[in-house]
């Protein structure tokens, strides 16, 4: 199993999605110096060393390879077709491409959309509905 994400390796946020991952992976019965190997790539937002780490994902012909990112999993898409890739973070897997329905992905990419289009339309009509003064709204900025 490899991962591959678009973070610095020194990100707090990264660092704490990958114990939360390693955590349940353990819970699943697998532990990462007996019966599982891990591999973990960092692209830092870099896009070249994303392709990179791409590439070298899918020559060590890994089992599955978990995807953290929309930076992430382009690259991915482009270097296999034949490896299972789990995304996890992207915000419209359909619209984007990724996959043909969250119901049936087709193909070797499934996941988990962080959330379902359309809420994010009602979001901002329940937004316009409370502050009807709002004419721009903005996700808050990366930290």
């Amino acid at each position: 199993m490899d991962s591959c994400s678009a973070w610095a390796e020194s990100d707090e946020l990264g660092q704490s999605y990958v114990a939360a991952f390693r955590q349940r992976v353990q819970e699943l019965g697998w532990n990462e110096d007996r019966n599982v190997r891990i591999d973990y790539r960092w692209g830092a937002d870099d896009l070249e060393r994303i392709r990179s780490h791409a590439a070298e994902l899918v020559n060590i012909k890994p089992d599955v390879i978990v995807s953290q990112s929309g930076l992430v999993l382009p690259a991915l898409q482009q270097a296999t077709h034949a490896i299972p890739i789990v995304f996890t973070q992207i915000n419209d897997p359909v619209a984007s491409g990724f996959v043909a329905s969250l119901a049936r992905p087709g193909g070797n990419i499934t996941g988990f959309a962080l959330s379902e289009f359309a809420i994010d339309r009602k979001m901002l009509e329940l937004l316009n509905n409370l502050a009807p003064r709002i004419d721009q709204a903005a996700p808050p900025a990366k930290k």
